[in-house]
């Protein structure tokens, strides 16, 4: 694949994020998939997991522009689900906090289209960048709100953690929050697939009825690919009775397609790294293809993709279903593990404990301290 691509030629596909992005740009699935996640692991959960999971969920955090989650039918972890999202909207836009969990949502691996690096160069990819990013990125924080939820922490704390927790093992299985894509010199980033442009618009639908076109890359896969239909969103992270009787559907049908063999996978691994170089190589498949490119062109640091194709939409579409249900059935059992580890796999009531441990892990307010206050 060396030359390729080259500037003003043919294109790039995209992912990245690794400066300080616009909120769009720091969203991986849009609310249904982070709801749909977080619903089916609360499906999972034992019934003294749920109540102290619904216990800090209900307290809301009382942090500038936020707005107050709730659901209808007291579903706090789907309804709490896009709150990482949601936050900033006004609390990252001002404060000692802006930055820090506003780039905690993604570590990106760099991926030169024009001589890629194959799948047995992602972990080493991925140390690196915990070292560049000084430990602001998905996967260290996560490491240390699983430690924060588990350890000798304040309720304060433990509700800002428990909230990562659910958005964010969402956003570590987002093929755009894994690797940044580049052409050379002609495209040195682009900015999670939101330079990546499909000159032939996407249509995507909403359980209300409505739909809106999809234009970007980044925007694609937020849509869980296009896999199913969206639950609307709002500038809220409310979920409606309709929302909720369209996402409990969606659950079963994750369920049906995946429980089995991944499920059995999944229980066996609990390593928050394994899962950032599973979502990398996943990645990698889908941006480091020379079939993408065809028909696409680089103009002032932009891609411009003629059409994503039938087959590219329907493997697509596979993958983000499976990566969707891989974070509801992580984040279950990682919850269990600090609740509840008799209802727990081991490994993850294991993983628990070694984090606890783990010096050189630390405690999420350790890394950046909130001033959490309830409502």
């Amino acid at each position: 694949m060396k030359g390729f691509l080259s500037a003003g030629s043919k294109f790039i596909l995209v992912i990245t994020l690794s400066a300080f992005l616009m909120p769009l740009t720091g969203m991986a699935w849009w609310n249904t998939g982070h709801s749909l996640a977080a619903l089916l692991a609360e499906k999972r959960l034992s019934e003294k997991t749920l109540k102290n999971v619904n216990e800090l969920l209900s307290k809301q955090i009382k942090l500038p522009g936020q707005v107050k989650c709730y659901s209808t039918n007291a579903h706090y972890m789907a309804a709490t689900a896009s709150w990482m999202d949601e936050i900033k909207k006004g609390w990252w836009t001002s404060g000692s906090s802006k930055s820090f969990y506003s780039t905690a949502h993604y570590i990106d691996i760099p991926v030169d289209i024009t001589n890629p690096p194959v799948p047995s160069d992602v972990r080493s990819l991925l140390e690196t960048e915990i070292t560049v990013t000084g430990g602001d990125n998905v996967l260290t924080t996560l490491r240390s709100a699983v430690k924060s939820l588990a350890g000798d922490t304040t309720q304060g704390e433990k509700a800002f953690a428990l909230r990562l927790l659910i958005h964010n093992v969402g956003d570590i299985t987002c093929p755009m929050h894994a690797c940044d894509v580049q052409n050379g010199t002609s495209v040195p980033t682009t900015r999670g697939g939101n330079w990546v442009y499909i000159n032939t618009p996407i249509q995507v639908k909403s359980v209300d009825g409505n739909s809106q076109k999809v234009s970007k890359l980044h925007a694609f896969w937020d849509s869980m690919a296009n896999a199913n239909e969206q639950v609307p969103y709002a500038d809220s992270c409310d979920l409606t009775s309709q929302d909720e009787e369209f996402l409990g559907k969606m659950v079963n049908v994750l369920n049906n397609k995946f429980s089995g063999a991944l499920d059995r996978n999944i229980a066996n691994t609990p390593d928050i790294m394994d899962w950032a170089e599973d979502t990398a190589i996943v990645a990698l498949t889908f941006t480091a293809d020379p079939e993408i490119y065809k028909n696409s062109y680089v103009s002032n640091s932009r891609i411009y993709v003629d059409e994503l194709s039938s087959d590219y939409q329907e493997k697509a579409k596979d993958a983000a279903q499976s990566q969707v249900f891989k974070a509801g059935a992580r984040l279950a059992n990682l919850i269990n593990a600090v609740y509840d580890p008799e209802n727990a796999p081991a490994a993850y009531v294991d993983y628990v404990e070694s984090l606890l441990k783990d010096k050189s892990v630390k405690y999420l307010f350790e890394l950046k301290k909130v001033d959490v206050q309830f409502y």
